[in-house]
């Protein structure tokens, strides 16, 4: 039950933890172009630690946010609903399966990530 997501962003070094939303899958489009600008371009962890405080602040409570381990090949399986979101930090472009993906909101790709 739910609307469920991950969300991993990758680097050249590898790819962080998945973020896991319950509730707000087809929030997924729009939580990524806004957090965008406050992504550092080029690094896993930052981008997914400050998309992880996007997120927080968005959701009341900060309920049903969390973070899974990711497995060695950095895919996640999806939990089904919007599926598997896997953000690249180096060229902002995004690959999506095992669910419905950017379904109704589609951001524009590829996001511009910030540089700091």
């Amino acid at each position: 039950m739910g609307e469920r997501a991950l969300i991993v962003f990758k680097d050249t070094h590898g790819h962080s933890p998945a973020v896991y939303l319950h509730w707000g899958g087809s929030d997924v489009g729009d939580l990524l172009a806004g957090a965008a600008q406050n992504l550092r371009a080029g690094d896993a962890g930052y981008a997914c630690a400050r998309f992880v405080g996007h997120c927080h602040d968005r959701m009341p409570g900060g309920l049903s946010l969390g973070l899974f381990n990711t497995p060695e090949d950095g895919k996640p399986d999806s939990h089904g609903d919007a599926g598997v979101f896997i953000v690249d930090v180096n060229t902002g472009e995004v690959e999506t399966y095992g669910g419905y993906g950017f379904a109704p909101n589609p951001p524009e790709l590829p996001l511009q990530l910030g540089q700091f």
